[in-house]
């Protein structure tokens, strides 16, 4: 008796690892030398200059499976105070691999901006580095198979709160 008691534990277990296994394990799209590339539309909030508005693009390269990284560049402007172009780079890692999945990402960009304090005073080079923290949400096959639809908010050194939605296409 004490022998199938094993075996059925040794069996229940193996079954619950390998089940877990097969849960966790990513959609096709996520998988290493997968690629994405991504468009996006996110506002921030900057202090003084109110809410800034984004247009982004973005391409990435899965190094494992879950992970992947890549350049990313932004367009930021603020009506007639504040205008910037943000190259830089981001590393982003998905919790799971379902339809709707819990990610983690981390963003380094260099901004090239403009500002200035009323309408009619010239415009200021404004040079900053910024690295954001943030966590989102996938849901993926929105349009086809193919298509997700991204949204993150996270926090930057700039003291900025941020959000992002972006619809991306994974290759």
């Amino acid at each position: 008796m004490k022998t199938i008691t094993k075996q059925s534990v040794l069996t229940y277990c193996l079954f619950i690892l390998v089940s877990g296994t097969c849960l966790a394990q990513a959609g096709d799209d996520l998988q290493k030398g997968r690629q994405l590339a991504g468009l996006s539309l996110n506002s921030s909030y900057a202090g003084h200059y109110g809410f800034i508005g984004n247009v982004g693009a973005r391409y990435g390269y899965f190094l494992f499976e879950r992970f992947a990284v890549g350049p990313e560049v932004n367009f930021g402007f603020n009506g007639t105070l504040y205008k910037d172009f943000r190259p830089g780079i981001f590393a982003r890692y998905y919790l799971n691999g379902n339809k709707v999945a819990p990610f983690v990402e981390g963003a380094y960009y260099h901004s090239f901006g403009w500002e200035r304090t009323e309408n009619l005073t010239p415009w200021n080079p404004v040079n900053a580095n910024e690295g954001r923290v943030g966590l989102g949400l996938r849901f993926d096959n929105i349009i086809k198979k193919k298509f997700s639809f991204e949204t993150v908010a996270g926090y930057s050194t700039l003291r900025n709160a941020f959000w992002e939605f972006r619809f991306v296409y994974h290759f």
